[in-house]
C-alpha cells in the first residue's frame, strides 16, 4: 500500500478539517464570537481571527480579556495577577492556568522577563510573578538571566531586592542556581559569579548575607529538612500522551456537537500549551522525547498521532529536521503512516496554519529534505512535495510572508488560556464566595 499515492486523502481529520472551518466561520458570525468563549481548542483553531488583525487588549486587569486572546508578555503578567488576586504565598500563584504554562515551560519566557524587569511601568510585586515563573529553568540558560540581572542592578535598573530573589528564593525549592551547586562543574561556574556580586554588594548585606548562605549550603540543607512541596509536580511538563489523546476526544466530541453552539464546561486548553511550546516535548537526538515515543507506539492511533505532528508545527528548523529524519527511520518499520509523513509537510487543519515553520528554512533543511526524497517506498507526490519545499516554492509567496510574519508575531505575543473575569465580576465573585 505504500506504493500507492491517494492524492485524495478522504481521511477522517481530512473531511472534519474542512467542515470544521466551513462551519465555525458560520459561527462566528452567528454567535458573535468577538464576545463569546471558545468551546474547546478545536473551536478556537477554526475560529481565531487572522494575527494581522490582532488589536492587544486594554488593562486586562480592569476589563478582563477571554481566553484565546493573543497578549504581549506584559498582559501575560497582568492576566495572572488578574486571575491569582491578592497573593503572599508564591504557590498561590498556581491558581493561574497562565502562570502554570510559563512554570512548566520557562525555556520561552526567561527573556521577556528580563525586558520585563528592566522597565519600570511594572510594580515589584508584578516583577516577582515572572521571576517565580522561572524557578524550573534549566542551570545555564538561568545563569545567563541571573547575569544578565546582575547587570540591571548595577545599572539602576533593578532593585536590590529583586536581585536578591533572583539569586535564590524558596517556592518549590528547585532554585536552579541553589540546586545546580551539588555538581562540581557547576559550582565552578556559579560562585565566582556569586562571590563578584557579594563582594561589589557587600558581605553584611541582605544579597551578601544570602550568598553565604546559598554557597555554604546552608540553604539547600535548610530546604532538604523542609517536607516536599504539595505542589512540586508542577514542575513536571504535561503530560504529552495523555494531553494528545484528550485532544482527540475534543476534536471528535465537537465535530458530534458544533451545531448546538453552546458553551461547554472550562478546561484548560492543553493541547494548545504544548503546540505553543513544542521545544519542551521534542529535543534533537534524543529518541525517548515524548513525540517521537508517541509516533512509535502502535497503540495510538493514526488520528492521534496526526494531532501529535501537528502540535509541532512551530518547532525551530533543526529540531524539526530531526523530527523528519526520525520519522523516516519509524517509516521504514511501519510506525508511521504515509499520511503521517506528509502531515510533517503540510497538514490540512486549519488552513491559516496549514504548513509548519519549517518550510521558511528550506535552505538549511536541504538534508532533511534530501534524506526524506531518498526513501525508496514514498509516493512520488509526497517526494515531489519535499522537493518543492526544498526550492522554497511549495507555499506561495504571499503564504509564504504570512507564516513568517506569523512566526514573528509569535515571538512576542502568548496565547492566554483561561478567561479573566472584568474587575467587577471578579469582585462579585469573592463577595459570593464570602456568603457561602
Amino acid at each position: 500500500m505504500k506504493y500507492i499515492y491517494v492524492v485524495i486523502r478522504g481521511t477522517l481529520l481530512t473531511f472534519y478539517g474542512i467542515m470544521v472551518i466551513a462551519v465555525s466561520k458560520v459561527h462566528a458570525k452567528n454567535l458573535n464570537a468577538v464576545k463569546r468563549d471558545y468551546r474547546n481548542w478545536v473551536d478556537y483553531l477554526c475560529t481565531n481571527c487572522d494575527y494581522r488583525d490582532h488589536t492587544e487588549p486594554k488593562d486586562i486587569y480592569k476589563y478582563g480579556c477571554k481566553w484565546g486572546t493573543w497578549v504581549t508578555f506584559p498582559n501575560k503578567i497582568a492576566a495572572i495577577e488578574a486571575k491569582v488576586g491578592p497573593w503572599k504565598p508564591p504557590e498561590a500563584l498556581f491558581r493561574s492556568q497562565d502562570f502554570i504554562a510559563m512554570y512548566k515551560h520557562p525555556g520561552y519566557y526567561w527573556k521577556h522577563v528580563l525586558d520585563y524587569l528592566s522597565d519600570p511601568n511594572y510594580t515589584e510585586t508584578q516583577k516577582k510573578i515572572a521571576i517565580y515563573g522561572l524557578e524550573n529553568l534549566s542551570y545555564e540558560p538561568y545563569l545567563s538571566f541571573a547575569k544578565s540581572c546582575y547587570k540591571l542592578y548595577k545599572h539602576q535598573r533593578l532593585s536590590e531586592a529583586l536581585l536578591e530573589m533572583v539569586l535564590s528564593f524558596e517556592f518549590l525549592r528547585i532554585h536552579p542556581l541553589v540546586t545546580a551547586l551539588r555538581y562540581k562543574y557547576e559550582k565552578s561556574v556559579i560562585e565566582p559569579f556569586l562571590r563578584e556580586i557579594q563582594s561589589y554588594i557587600g558581605d553584611t548585606t541582605a544579597v551578601g548575607l544570602q550568598i553565604e548562605k546559598i554557597l555554604s549550603g546552608k540553604l539547600a540543607e535548610d530546604w532538604n529538612q523542609k517536607k516536599a512541596s504539595n505542589y512540586i509536580d508542577y514542575r513536571n511538563r504535561l503530560p504529552f500522551s495523555k494531553t494528545i489523546c484528550d485532544a482527540y476526544k475534543d476534536f471528535v466530541k465537537y465535530m458530534k456537537t458544533w451545531w448546538e453552539g453552546c458553551l461547554e464546561p472550562y478546561k484548560p486548553p492543553y493541547f494548545l500549551m504544548i503546540r505553543d511550546h513544542p521545544g519542551d516535548y521534542y529535543m534533537m537526538g534524543v529518541e525517548s522525547k515524548d513525540i517521537v515515543r508517541f509516533l512509535k507506539d502502535p497503540t495510538h492511533t493514526s488520528m492521534e498521532k496526526r494531532l501529535a505532528i501537528f502540535a509541532m508545527q512551530e518547532l525551530w528548523e533543526t529540531a524539526y529536521s530531526q523530527l523528519i529524519e526520525s520519522a523516516c527511520g519509524l517509516y521504514y518499520l511501519d510506525h508511521v503512516s504515509v499520511h503521517l509523513m506528509e502531515d510533517l509537510l503540510h497538514y490540512s487543519f486549519p488552513n491559516f496554519c496549514k504548513y509548519p515553520f519549517y518550510i521558511l528554512d528550506y535552505k538549511a533543511a536541504q538534508y532533511t529534505l534530501n534524506k526524506f526524497i531518498s526513501i525508496p517506498t514514498l509516493p512520488c507526490g509526497l517526494k515531489e512535495m519535499a522537493k518543492k519545499i526544498k526550492d522554497g516554492t511549495l507555499a506561495t509567496p504571499e503564504e509564504m510572508a504570512y507564516i513568517e510574519g506569523y512566526r514573528t508575531f509569535c515571538q512576542t505575543h502568548f496565547i492566554l488560556y483561561e478567561t479573566i473575569l472584568p474587575l467587577k465580576d471578579r469582585v462579585k465573585k469573592q463577595r459570593q464566595a464570602v456568603k457561602k
